[in-house]
């Protein structure tokens, strides 16, 4: 039996996810539950809104959350249903528009609760092509609106310019990546693009590559880059891309920026 050549090995997988990318174009589209908000005050340390990575998994919300019960942390944790759907995977990473219009609706949501609630503590946190939407509503709100924002393994592009987003954030946005993250952040969004439609490095897989003037020195204090350690491996954080959202290490390395006085 002939051996495929690298060339026809890399087309025949590239027209699998295009065909992939077909089908999750289309279909029913998703009734959007409404994003539930807390109408009595929300806990000391405020509310963390967290958008999932694509497929509607919402397997980082749910670990973040089972964090902070372990940790009986004053803190309250809303998912943010932005998905077009249960295992539309390609459908949301590859829906820009989409995501903006999730986070603009996120970002109405933080001002009407703010507006309510003066005060009150607001966190964000974005997993996957979950950051768009996070970026998104960033993007919409006014100066120093929300407190931390932590993106984990980001499928946006590395070049994708934080600046708008960062001037809605006090404290810090966090960034966590791995250059091992290679499956997702590697083949996927190399077929597909990033989820703010451009090809190239996922900033997931080595960080933002912002250019920040003299006059922008607040900015820069402002965000932080994590890049995977070899020992995060003790908290369940192996350097895939489900690695940054793991329970343990989101109780050793999150929390602890969330619940900073």
């Amino acid at each position: 039996m002939r051996r495929l050549s690298l060339k026809t090995w890399f087309l025949t997988v590239s027209l699998v996810f295009a065909g992939l990318t077909a089908l999750g174009s289309f279909g029913c589209a998703l009734r959007h539950r409404e994003l539930i908000v807390p109408k009595t005050p929300i806990p000391r340390d405020g509310v963390v809104f967290a958008a999932d990575g694509a497929g509607n998994f919402q397997a980082a919300s749910k670990n973040f959350r089972a964090a902070v019960q372990k940790s009986d942390a004053p803190l309250d944790v809303i998912t943010v249903p932005w998905s077009h759907g249960d295992y539309r995977m390609v459908a949301d990473q590859i829906d820009e528009a989409h995501a903006r219009q999730q986070g603009a609706e996120l970002a109405a949501t933080i001002e009407k609760l703010r507006d309510e609630q003066p005060g009150a503590r607001v966190h964000l946190l974005g997993h996957c092509a979950g950051s768009m939407v996070i970026l998104a509503a960033l993007e919409e709100l006014p100066p120093d609106s929300v407190e931390c924002v932590f993106l984990l393994s980001p499928s946006v592009s590395a070049r994708y310019d934080l600046r708008p987003a960062l001037r809605a954030v006090s404290r810090g946005l966090h960034v966590y990546y791995s250059k091992f993250d290679m499956t997702y952040l590697g083949w996927y969004t190399g077929i597909i693009g990033n989820a703010d439609r451009r090809w190239g490095p996922s900033s997931g897989r080595i960080g933002f590559e912002v250019s920040f003037t003299p006059e922008e020195v607040d900015l820069v204090a402002k965000l932080h880059q994590h890049p995977w350690k070899p020992w995060y491996i003790i908290l369940g954080n192996n350097g895939g891309h489900f690695g940054n959202y793991q329970p343990e290490f989101v109780r050793k390395h999150i929390l602890p920026l969330v619940l900073k006085p």
